[in-house]
């Protein structure tokens, strides 16, 4: 794969309460700039589906991919959680299998 390959990993978007935390990206919509299309689809709404398991051979996945490509120079993923808040904390998942980061 080219070296312009951008993964974009689980990403959760995280508020803290005194109960705890909310997901408030989880199956919230999603979109990216391009999408990679390698043995599978790697859809911007794999990021945002739940699933924290970095192991990538996992059926269901755990991230999505933009497509290289030379027409765009940023790639862009973006999650719309249908309001706005104050993020306190932005969590990343990568991959510990194989392609970890």
């Amino acid at each position: 794969m080219s070296s312009q390959l951008m993964l974009f990993i689980v990403v959760s978007v995280v508020l803290h309460f005194v109960l705890g935390t909310v997901n408030f990206a989880q199956n919230m919509p999603a979109v990216q700039s391009t999408t990679l299309v390698y043995i599978f689809n790697w859809t911007a709404d794999k990021a945002v589906d739940g699933n924290t398991d970095g192991n990538n051979p996992d059926i269901s996945r755990t991230c999505s991919a933009t497509y290289p490509t030379t027409s765009i120079e940023n790639h862009t993923w973006e999650v719309d959680i249908g309001f706005h808040i104050i993020v306190k904390t932005i969590t990343v998942y990568g991959r510990t299998d194989r392609c970890k980061l």
